[in-house]
């Protein structure tokens, strides 16, 4: 593609046959009918590069993968009884410029705990470990790490709960974050619930507006038990 920018207008004929087909509405390449899952896309490959604004749609929103140059996938076909969280979605029903105001995110702002420490690795994942240097999560960046969890924050897509806490009774779905995250650490997660999260980071705060605005950073694992939500706190993510 010769500029980057046309990216969005490029793909939107092959996202409205999508739509189409799915009954449902796509914007920016994200599905409504599977809202939840196709925000959960993550990096493929190296660090992604961030696209600049089009003079034909202006900015594209944090939250979509044509907002960035580099390779992504989803691995989200086993991602299976999760409970879905509260988020709304919303857009315009065309690219327009001057309707991408429209195209916000808002949910519920989580933190991940002050004990908790990030641990970049070789392999551009990074691992989040708790006070005892235990794994308790995992992360992805699109485009630029951020080691300090006081900086982070987060929207919860999805929960995987486990009603007994034993995990050998539910077998391969204690690897299934494992299979979304495509790593190959031997090391598992702490036994317990845990989150499919966007890592988000405050970019400015808008007063006649009760949430604060933020953009994507990327995705994560984590376990529950080491988030903080505050249900009355909302997050605006462009």
């Amino acid at each position: 593609m010769t500029f980057l920018t046309d990216k969005p207008v490029a793909i939107s004929g092959l996202q409205n046959r999508l739509a189409e087909f799915y009954k449902t509405q796509s914007t920016f390449g994200i599905i409504h009918r599977y809202l939840h899952k196709s925000l959960l896309w993550h990096r493929a490959g190296e660090l992604m590069e961030r696209i600049g604004i089009s003079e034909r749609v202006g900015i594209v929103p944090s939250w979509s993968w044509m907002a960035y140059h580099g390779d992504i996938r989803y691995r989200t076909s086993d991602l299976q009884g999760l409970n879905w969280e509260n988020i709304k979605l919303t857009t315009a029903n065309d690219l327009r410029s001057d309707a991408q105001n429209q195209c916000i995110l808002t949910a519920p702002l989580g933190q991940i705990l002050k004990s908790c420490r990030i641990q970049e690795l070789e392999d551009t994942n990074s691992k989040i470990t708790n006070g005892e240097g235990h794994l308790v999560g995992w992360i992805r960046y699109d485009c630029e790490n951020e080691d300090d969890v006081e900086r982070l924050g987060c929207i919860a897509i999805a929960q995987h709960k486990y009603p007994n806490h034993d995990w050998a009774v539910f077998g391969e779905d204690v690897d299934t974050w494992r299979k979304y995250a495509d790593v190959s650490w031997d090391e598992k997660l702490v036994q317990g619930d845990f989150h499919y999260v966007l890592l988000v980071k405050r970019v400015a705060s808008e007063k006649e507006y009760i949430e604060e605005v933020y953009r994507r950073l990327g995705v994560a694992v984590i376990q529950s038990r080491h988030l903080s939500f505050e249900p009355a706190l909302l997050a605006r993510v462009v």
